[in-house]
């Protein structure tokens, strides 16, 4: 189902996530005649993908179903978002920094153990 929203729609999702939104982790190659019949149905001219490692490879997959599928020829961005930071091609991405900035907020950080001095025996 596509439906248009607006920033009054959408403000209390804060930290609701994709749940909102309804979206998941399935990888869209299964299901690419499906996608192109929604974007020539719903006249979707661009698509700006939000997320993790999966988005990327997701996207990755939409991008080699041009070959199939002409409605899959439109501009896609991916946004890299994700406390793992493991999305290739980007130094940084949306997440990451505050997740460490939690991290050692919330959790003290570990001491080192005090190295024992060893006391030279006489000779």
């Amino acid at each position: 189902m596509v439906e248009e929203i607006n920033w009054n729609r959408v403000g209390a999702w804060t930290g609701l996530g994709g749940s909102k939104l309804g979206t998941k982790r399935t990888l869209p190659k299964k299901y690419l005649e499906e996608i192109s019949v929604n974007i020539s149905k719903f006249g979707i001219h661009g698509l700006i993908i939000i997320g993790g490692f999966e988005a990327f490879t997701g996207s990755l997959e939409l991008v080699e179903g041009r070959a199939r599928y002409e409605e899959l020829c439109i501009p896609l961005c991916v946004i890299p978002a994700t406390v793992s930071n493991n999305v290739p091609g980007s130094d940084f991405s949306i997440g990451a920094d505050t997740a460490l900035n939690t991290i050692t907020t919330v959790s003290p950080l570990p001491t080192p153990n005090p190295i024992p001095h060893s006391t030279p025996s006489p000779l």
